[in-house]
């Protein structure tokens, strides 16, 4: 089993790793707005049309895999309304979780956004830190080669499932735990009420709501270890 990693890590040396400023790169995750008026609303039916008829086939519904072909991954600014999606061209993980979170719900399952840290090159990450900052908006969810990453996460045969919007894939545990680009660090499964009563064990690890968990106490060290040298 993991173990919880404290979200701030205010103490210590920690205090100024890599790591830590990428845990409290954000309180929760990124909120698609709405409006309360029409606008959001026939938004949201354009949402649900368009999964039914591109995901949903012979009775089964399947992965929504159209939001990634549909949208271009890249900087988007905030904040975001429900309405500016369909004629939207770019949308950032952020945008493309709630999305995804959204059309799950429209199915009927339990979902809500997972916050993520990822490993990746620190080259690749740079150059998208450029990215970031060439689009006019921030690359501080990048430190280093950790990555600040948001997913979704779905109730699944008595345990968890994450998609991730962005690559269009089942993010596997055990594959994840292991993988030296694209590895996840951390996870946090920010929204406590939609799990209430849900089992909330991702692989070998059972997370806990509101609280980041690391997917081992070895790849936590090694990360720290690695930001301080």
């Amino acid at each position: 089993m993991t173990r919880a990693w404290p979200g701030l890590l205010e103490r210590g040396r920690a205090g100024m790793t890599d790591l830590a400023k990428v845990l409290s790169y954000l309180s929760k995750p990124s909120q698609i707005s709405d409006h309360g008026t029409s606008c959001c609303t026939n938004a949201r039916r354009w949402i649900r049309a368009f999964d039914r008829s591109a995901a949903f086939s012979h009775g089964n519904w399947h992965p929504p895999t159209w939001i990634r072909e549909r949208y271009a991954w890249g900087p988007h600014r905030w904040p975001v309304a429900w309405c500016q999606i369909p004629d939207s061209e770019v949308l950032d993980c952020g945008c493309l979780a709630g999305v995804a979170t959204e059309v799950f719900r429209m199915r009927g399952e339990v979902a809500s956004q997972i916050q993520m840290v990822l490993r990746w090159s620190p080259l690749v990450a740079e150059g998208w830190r450029l990215m970031w900052e060439r689009a006019g908006e921030s690359g501080d969810w990048i430190r280093g080669g950790l990555c600040y990453h948001e997913a979704t996460a779905v109730a699944r045969d008595g345990c968890l499932a994450i998609w991730d919007p962005t690559e269009s894939r089942w993010i596997e545990p055990d594959v994840a735990m292991t993988a030296s680009c694209s590895g996840v660090v951390a996870l946090n499964l920010a929204d406590q009420a939609a799990w209430s009563g849900t089992s909330t064990i991702w692989g070998s690890a059972e997370l806990r709501a509101g609280h980041w968990t690391t997917m081992s106490a070895d790849d936590a060290a090694e990360q720290i270890r690695m930001s301080t040298v």
